[in-house]
C-alpha cells in the first residue's frame, strides 16, 4: 500500500482517509442441540455453541433483508440501543463503516457486536463525478511520479434495521458533496488512476437521523 500525502487541483476535502474498512472476516453464530449419550437420562443432554462471535460480515444479511437471531434483541424504550455501521457501493456486498461519527456507547465493534439491537445500513445510490485532484506523490517514493483522485458527489441510502428481524425503522435519502480535495489518500498498487473518492455524509446527520431509536429521549 502507498500512502500520498499531498494533492491538489481541486476543491473537495473529506477528513476521513480511504483506507479499506473491513476488519474482520465472516463468521456465523449457531446452538446445536448435542443427542443424549446411551443409557443416560435426558438430563444429560447439553446445549453446545457452534460460533460465538460475531462478525461485521454477519449482519450485512440484515441490509439484506433477512434478520440475524444471534444478535440481541431490540425493544423500543428508554436506554441505549447500540447498533453495527456497515456500507455498500452495490447493495449487495456491505463492509464495516467507520466513517460515520457517533456519540460514545452508539456503535460497537468487533468483538462486542453480539451485543448490537440495530443495524444501520449506508448504500451508495448514485454518483456524480466533480473535481478531479492531481498531484499526489508518495512520500516514500517521490520519483515514482503523481497519482489522482476523482471526487464523486454521491446519493446514499440510509437505513435502520433491527438486527434480530431485519425490519426497517427508518429510511432516508441523503446527498453528500465535498468542497476541497482530499488531502491524504491510500493507494494500492491494483487501484486505478485516477482513483475513485466518494464524498461523505457529514458529521452529525447520522446522529439525528437515528436518535428517536438508538437513544430515545
Amino acid at each position: 500500500m502507498v500512502f500520498t500525502a499531498c494533492g491538489g487541483g481541486g476543491d473537495v476535502d473529506q477528513s476521513a482517509s480511504d483506507a479499506p474498512t473491513t476488519i474482520a472476516a465472516g463468521g456465523s453464530s449457531d446452538t446445536t442441540l448435542a443427542a443424549p449419550i446411551p443409557g443416560t437420562t435426558p438430563a444429560t443432554t447439553m446445549f453446545v455453541p457452534v460460533g460465538a462471535e460475531l462478525f461485521d460480515s454477519d449482519f450485512a444479511q440484515v441490509c439484506r433483508s433477512t434478520g440475524l437471531p444471534q444478535a440481541s434483541a431490540y425493544e423500543a424504550g428508554a436506554g441505549v440501543h447500540p447498533l453495527v455501521s456497515l456500507s455498500s457501493e452495490d447493495g449487495v456486498e456491505y463492509t464495516g463503516s467507520f466513517t460515520t461519527t457517533l456519540p460514545d456507547g452508539w456503535s460497537l465493534l468487533y468483538p462486542d457486536l453480539a451485543s448490537a439491537e440495530l443495524v444501520l445500513c449506508e448504500t451508495v445510490v448514485s454518483t456524480t463525478p466533480q473535481e478531479l485532484c492531481t498531484g499526489y506523490i508518495d512520500d516514500d517514493n517521490p520519483d515514482a511520479g503523481e497519482s489522482s483522485v476523482q471526487v464523486f458527489d454521491v446519493s446514499y441510502e440510509i437505513s435502520l434495521r433491527v438486527a434480530t428481524t431485519a425490519e426497517v425503522l427508518l429510511t432516508e435519502t441523503v446527498d453528500a458533496s465535498d468542497e476541497a480535495c482530499p488531502m491524504l489518500v491510500f493507494f494500492d498498487e491494483s487501484d486505478p488512476d485516477p482513483k475513485p473518492w466518494h464524498s461523505s455524509i457529514d458529521d452529525g446527520v447520522i446522529e439525528l437521523m437515528v436518535k428517536p431509536f438508538v437513544n430515545p429521549s
